[in-house]
């Protein structure tokens, strides 16, 4: 296709039609025979109806691969065997209508990325995760990160500090004060030059949006969540 592409550019720029008889005749005669070439081309790729009717326009059938190969030319005369006709019909509006509504999903919910079943969790490996509840205490942006915060939280035993993706669908600002989920016996890593303790859980919307996780009412910063 990419062939294809470049050749009706260089067509579009030699423009035979403004030439002299003859001179058009030559030009369009090596692009004539650079579709019989496409004929075959296409044939492993569009085998039910672009690649037959290029074909069945030059009156001609599919080549060896060899001959493809070869420098002299597949066809020696400019020559149709019928009209040319559209290879790809034209949509109307009504058909374009019918197929978005086969192809693109109905709502929100249904174009959101299906999670994959993730594998069976012991209730023993899940013990293992140290739930907590957290208070913000302060947050800011990081320098040329345009997703990360730097967020402070105070816990049961003290501050920590967590590096949360989420300043797309959150000011700093809004979430100081408010009290958050965190996973807290995971690795420390650096992120950006600042080392995470931890991470905070949101909640993904289907439209992909990030909502915090925070109890019905408040509780003592470190409060385990069972």
């Amino acid at each position: 296709l990419a062939l294809a592409q470049k050749a009706n550019k260089a067509l579009t720029d030699a423009a035979p039609w403004h030439l002299p008889a003859e001179q058009a005749r030559a030009i369009l005669t090596g692009y004539i025979d650079l579709l019989a070439a496409f004929g075959t081309l296409l044939e492993p790729f569009m085998p039910l109806r672009v690649a037959p009717m290029l074909r069945q326009m030059l009156g001609i059938s599919l080549f060896p691969w060899e001959a493809l190969e070869a420098p002299t030319p597949l066809l020696t005369t400019l020559r149709l065997a019928g009209p040319p006709q559209p290879l790809v019909p034209k949509l109307t509006p009504e058909e374009l209508k019918r197929l978005k509504e086969l192809l693109l999903p109905s709502s929100p919910a249904e174009a959101a990325t299906p999670v994959p079943n993730a594998p069976p969790l012991s209730i023993e490996d899940f013990q293992k995760v140290q739930l907590k509840v957290v208070t913000i205490c302060a947050a800011e942006r990081i320098p040329k990160a345009d997703k990360l915060l730097k967020l402070t939280i105070e816990a049961s035993d003290g501050l920590h500090t967590v590096v949360s993706g989420v300043a797309q669908h959150y000011s700093p600002e809004a979430l100081v004060g408010q009290q958050v989920v965190w996973v807290a016996n995971l690795p420390p890593r650096s992120l950006r030059g600042v080392v995470s303790e931890g991470m905070l859980l949101f909640a993904e919307t289907p439209e992909g949006e990030l909502v915090r996780i925070t109890p019905e009412k408040p509780v003592p910063p470190g409060s385990a969540v069972r």
